[in-house]
């Protein structure tokens, strides 16, 4: 968390330096310009934490450049000048290197931006197809045994058999349906997930999930008792995205995790 909030404010903190160096004769310049990117940082640190962004570099490149402006534009004395800085031949190098750079990083987090939104296919684009031109319903391959249940039907089930679980005025069953394979036979699986905040405090895990068999349209939700700790309905460091974002820089949070 901490090394996506540092790349994440990495011009604002070389901006701060700069001006701080230039202005350092001002002590009103040099706090406000520290004050400010205390905030910035609060703010980046509550946003890596919650709303887990993207480790990719044109995402972290373009939040920089655009920061960056931000900054500028809060920041930087644009009245009394004169009175604040002997502004030498090179001050305004320094100056202007440092507004040179945030816009090279805006340009190029733009034209990346514009790159993967025109360029880059859809997955389901990139995936190999066969068409059938034919009206009938496709035939099964022999010892092929076909899905007999839907999602809904299985939720439906899943539902009446609740009270299986334990302690269940803390948890709730899950509306995300899985279809999985299970010992090489088509199952579902439903999670269960917590009922709320105060739920998972009062509550020592998740004491399972439910399986279900897919092909058979008699078959009954199972409640399989192996318990876990992390969860997509769970808060702070039992948040299951949150701890695959800390151990897996290559997974994107456009995934969602599964049970």
């Amino acid at each position: 968390m901490l090394t996506m909030t540092l790349l994440y404010t990495i011009v604002p903190i070389v901006l701060c330096a700069i001006y701080c160096f230039l202005f350092r004769h001002s002590k009103l310049t040099i706090t406000k310009n520290l004050l400010v990117l205390a905030v910035f940082i609060v703010l980046r640190v509550i946003d890596v934490y919650f709303m887990l962004p993207s480790r990719n570099l044109l995402s972290i490149t373009f939040s920089n450049a655009f920061w960056g402006i931000v900054y500028v534009i809060i920041c930087y004395p644009y009245e009394g000048l004169d009175a604040e800085l002997d502004f030498t031949a090179k001050a305004k190098k320094v100056v202007w290197s440092a507004f040179g750079v945030v816009g090279v990083l805006l340009l190029a987090g733009v034209v990346g931006e514009v790159h993967s939104v025109v360029s880059v296919k859809p997955t389901w684009k990139s995936i190999s197809k066969e068409y059938s031109k034919s009206n009938e319903a496709p035939t099964f391959k022999r010892n092929e045994t076909p899905v007999a249940l839907t999602p809904t039907t299985v939720l439906n089930r899943v539902h009446k058999a609740a009270s299986d679980i334990p302690n269940s005025q803390y948890y709730e069953v899950s509306k995300n349906v899985q279809a999985q394979y299970y010992k090489g036979k088509p199952v579902y699986i439903v999670p269960v997930e917590y009922s709320g905040f105060w739920a998972m405090q009062k509550a020592k895990g998740i004491p399972g999930y439910f399986i279900i068999d897919a092909t058979s349209q008699n078959a009954s939700p199972k409640f399989v008792k192996k318990p876990y700790k992390y969860a997509t309905s769970a808060y702070f460091g039992k948040d299951v995205m949150r701890q695959i974002y800390r151990h897996n820089p290559s997974w994107l949070t456009m995934s969602k995790p599964q049970l």
